[in-house]
């Protein structure tokens, strides 16, 4: 085997270590934040609350909607990730980590949707908050129908973290709230979210 190849691996199987590293404390920090009780339409968390679960201790974050950047779902190539499938509660954070860690291989340096939401970084009053990941087809439709009490999201597509097939990948529509399939090299927006 090739040594650049050889080397090309072991710096790929870092980065997706530390970042597995990374991803994992910021889960367990998400996961035991919030003692109080929240509300949808709340700033708080680094974004706006657009989900909570009964009695409001915890739930979902959007970033604010104010990102316009434009990006594809693949990086680079197309792959089957295995992120079709939605049963778990917050299976956002599951795919957004399969896709980074599967397509960055392609471009360590590529910018696509689910690399994007988890480069997001939001600094409020001494606090950072870098745990965001890409929101499964449902989480996103849950953040559709609340739009109204939690900002003014343009009526764009914005991906999801659920593919349809190796060339495919769920959009949700902001304008009517259709969710549709289309080629993963396409250019749309994302909104980043987190888990209180």
């Amino acid at each position: 085997m090739n040594m650049k190849v050889i080397l090309f691996t072991s710096l790929i199987m870092a980065y997706c270590i530390s970042q597995t590293s990374n991803f994992s404390t910021n889960l367990t920090k998400v996961q035991t934040q919030s003692d109080t009780t929240h509300a949808v339409g709340e700033r708080f968390g680094g974004g706006i609350v657009f989900f909570v679960s009964e009695g409001g201790k915890h739930g979902l974050i959007a970033a604010e909607p104010k990102l316009r950047e434009l990006v594809t779902w693949s990086n680079g190539k197309t792959k089957l990730t295995g992120t079709s499938e939605e049963e778990k509660k917050y299976s956002g954070i599951e795919n957004t980590f399969i896709i980074v860690n599967l397509l960055s291989v392609d471009n360590p340096n590529g910018n696509f949707a689910a690399k994007a939401c988890i480069d997001y970084i939001v600094k409020n009053d001494d606090k950072t908050y870098d745990d965001w990941y890409l929101p499964s087809k449902k989480e996103l439709n849950i953040l559709f129908q609340n739009k109204e009490k939690v900002g003014d999201f343009d009526d764009r597509y914005y991906w999801t973290s659920n593919e349809v097939n190796t060339d495919e990948a769920w959009l949700q529509s902001f304008y009517d709230g259709r969710q549709l399939n289309v080629t993963k090299t396409d250019e749309n927006y994302f909104i980043p979210i987190r888990a209180f």
